[in-house]
């Protein structure tokens, strides 16, 4: 049948709540059946609801999907997108009614503010599930579970995959976990590309980053990136049925072909300071191209947590849910607070040559010898080297935020053949002596 979307949001949007939005599934006003319901989300204000996704048997619809709107959606970053920002202790229950239909929620975040959770920030039962490209984080229960994403039976796929998940606490006899499957299942379930970290318990019960109860052949479990959960990164360390590889952990229970055990969670983040968390891969981390390549299956697994397409980019897949892409200039770089020439972040402040010839390019920042600089644009990060579109043109100053990332194109003309290794990309922050310049790392 036909697409129906509707906006959900504060500000001239089709529902105000996530609960509205979800009452009307049943609805032969909005749908038909076989229709296919999508909720986009915006980044109007944070929500803050529990909330049950229990669409029925009245029509049935063709799938349902809830995901952040195009250009709504967060870095991979916690409170730069849309989602959840929690007052009080939460959950959401995800039970499909009608057997068969396909849930998809994904790209959006979920601050729960240390708050306790009501057992688990997402609960999925029975139904063809969904869970990807997700931030949550920051539950603190000093008196009952603590969950990231738990899932429930497996009579239909389930899909819990390329989500960044962190700092869950747990208390009093109950445990804590990242991830949790209960349940034999009777189709595949997969756990893919997440990202984990800080999994901890101040009571008697165990803290967990992956932890699943069945070792089944329809179990997959691969490219997950888990560091600092207090008793286990995986449960079980091993499978003898379940397809396990390319897993990585900071103790020694990552299972399965490639993957790697003992790393060190400081060399693998951007950062993990409280209330700054950046769970993006730093330069370096063991991390990087050591995932094993799952092309396109199941649905949606090739997406980053900000929608790189690994598999369209043809990427060497790293572990965990970010896709580190060579030559980026990490965001540490490129803070507010730091901001380069009176605001402006531009490549003759950015960018300056090691050697120390007299002719010089824009403002003398950029040296030249043996090859002639010619000119810079700022490009989107948005496509690949050909399909991407230019943020300005040539050589126009850009302003930009942390959050953001851009690609920058600088244009050379080549007087004859220089070493490669003769220039080093540098930049130096407003108030820096000429001096001071730092590399760049690429």
């Amino acid at each position: 049948m036909a697409t129906v979307t509707k906006t959900i949001g504060t500000t001239s949007r089709d529902y105000a709540t996530f609960t509205l939005w979800e009452a009307d599934l049943d609805d032969d006003t909005p749908y038909d059946a076989a229709d296919d319901a999508v909720g986009d989300v915006y980044d109007d204000t944070k929500f803050d609801e529990d909330f049950d996704l229990f669409e029925g048997t009245g029509l049935p619809l063709a799938s349902v999907t809830l995901s952040g709107a195009t250009g709504e959606r967060h870095d991979g970053t916690m409170g730069t997108g849309a989602g959840q920002s929690a007052s009080t202790n939460q959950r959401w229950d995800i039970h499909p009614v009608a057997s068969g239909v396909p849930y998809v929620l994904s790209f959006l975040e979920w601050d729960n503010n240390s708050f306790k959770l009501s057992t688990e920030f997402i609960e999925c039962n029975s139904g063809d599930i969904t869970i990807s490209n997700w931030v949550m984080a920051n539950a603190d229960d000093t008196t009952s579970f603590g969950y990231g994403i738990e899932v429930r039976g497996a009579s239909f796929d389930f899909r819990i995959m390329n989500n960044i998940i962190y700092d869950i606490a747990a208390g009093g006899t109950h445990d804590a976990n990242g991830i949790k499957f209960l349940g034999i299942p009777t189709v595949n379930v997969y756990f893919s590309n997440n990202t984990i970290h800080n999994i901890r318990n101040g009571g008697t019960d165990t803290a967990v980053g992956l932890r699943i109860t069945t070792d089944d052949a329809q179990t997959f479990v691969q490219n997950n990136l888990i560091t600092d959960a207090e008793d286990a990164c995986f449960e079980p360390s091993s499978f003898s049925n379940a397809t396990a590889s390319h897993n990585a952990a900071s103790d020694t229970t990552a299972s399965g072909t490639g993957s790697i055990d003992d790393i060190t969670t400081s060399d693998q983040y951007v950062s993990t300071t409280g209330g700054s968390e950046d769970l993006h891969l730093k330069t370096g981390s063991d991390a990087i191209g050591a995932g094993t390549d799952l092309g396109t299956t199941p649905t949606g697994i090739q997406f980053d947590i900000e929608n790189r397409d690994r598999d369209t980019e043809g990427d060497t897949w790293d572990i965990g849910a970010d896709q580190s892409v060579s030559g980026d200039i990490e965001g540490s770089i490129l803070v507010d607070a730091d901001t380069f020439n009176d605001g402006l972040v531009r490549p003759t402040n950015l960018f300056s040559s090691l050697l120390t010839d007299a002719d010089t390019f824009n403002d003398g920042d950029i040296a030249r010898k043996a090859c002639d600089q010619e000119g810079f644009r700022w490009r989107n990060d948005d496509g690949n080297e050909a399909a991407a579109t230019f943020r300005q043109a040539q050589d126009v100053d850009e302003t930009v935020a942390a959050e953001i990332t851009l690609r920058l194109r600088i244009l050379v003309d080549g007087l004859d053949d220089p070493d490669a290794e003769s220039y080093q990309l540098e930049y130096k922050e407003t108030g820096d002596a000429d001096t001071e310049f730092r590399k760049v790392p690429v």
